[in-house]
């Protein structure tokens, strides 16, 4: 199969699309706020953005060279690799691209669910969802972006994503080291007051949840079973007391076969949680 190039056209295309999304202007202040740019000169931030665009996402591109030619074709002009390689090299480059994406999809994006919900659901300002993907890379990039399983992938990365559920777009993303903890990734409390956060095993962390009451958020987090909290209250999906499992550390062992709802306390002293915890049962499992 023949691989396609990408084309002046596409260059042209997607130009027109930026233009009317964001506006050279806007595109032109992200670029000076994250101080990738500093005095505009011939490799201009929207030509480079459209030739790394139409490049990588209408070809298959193997060479920093492909999209130098495609940035030549599309301005006209006969730049050089090596100024035009330490463009890309500039360590705020991969800022000016994250800030460049997360403008242009809120340009894009309008409330979807927000206006359409009632009841318990509408008090929240938003619904955020926040979760990370890891993807390897090649080996020799370890040092850079070091993984957490280093004989199986000792160089990755995690892509973290903040997404609202009432605009049904992400709203924030962050590329990290696969070893970095995921929890400093994740949104901070004094973002989400007002919403409810969902996120995944991994983010729990019990002085998270004591800056997100603070803050007055929110949250539903999926838990593991290393945590030892205090059970304070405890009954089953009935409504029933399962007086066996208060006033001492929660045992799983000692859990039902139906699913509890708990009120916990967890940790010691000024750094004590009090809050809810749901031991849902899944038959079979």
């Amino acid at each position: 199969m023949q691989e396609r190039c990408a084309t002046e056209g596409d260059a042209a295309s997607i130009a027109k699309q930026l233009v009317a999304t964001l506006g050279e202007a806007a595109v032109l202040e992200i670029a000076r706020d994250c101080r990738w740019l500093r005095r505009l000169r011939d490799i201009t931030p929207l030509a480079l953005v459209v030739a790394c665009l139409s490049t990588l996402g209408a070809s298959r591109a193997r060479w920093i060279a492909d999209i130098l030619r495609t940035f030549n074709a599309f301005t006209g002009l006969s730049i050089r690799y090596k100024p035009f390689h330490n463009q890309l090299r500039k360590a705020a480059f991969p800022e000016f691209m994250r800030r460049l994406l997360e403008r242009t999809l809120a340009k894009m994006t309008g409330p979807v669910l927000g206006p359409r919900l009632g009841g318990k659901l509408g008090k929240f300002r938003d619904i955020l969802l926040h979760d990370g993907s890891s993807f390897a890379l090649k080996d020799a990039l370890k040092d850079e972006w070091p993984g957490r399983f280093t004989k199986i992938s000792p160089a990755a990365v995690e892509l973290h994503v903040t997404m609202s559920a009432f605009d049904d777009n992400p709203i924030h993303i962050t590329l990290a080291p696969d070893k970095e903890a995921e929890r400093a990734l994740g949104p901070k409390a004094e973002d989400v007051r007002d919403c409810l956060l969902l996120e995944d095993r991994g983010y729990e962390h019990r002085q998270f949840f004591l800056d997100m009451q603070a803050a007055g958020g929110f949250f539903i987090v999926r838990g593991n079973k290393a945590i030892r909290p205090t059970v304070i209250e405890a009954r089953d999906r009935d409504g029933r007391r399962l007086r066996h499992l208060e006033g001492k550390p929660l045992s799983w062992e000692a859990l039902p076969s139906r699913s509890v709802d708990m009120e916990i306390e967890w940790g010691k002293g000024a750094s004590t949680y009090r809050g809810r915890l749901v031991a849902l049962y899944k038959r079979g499992a």
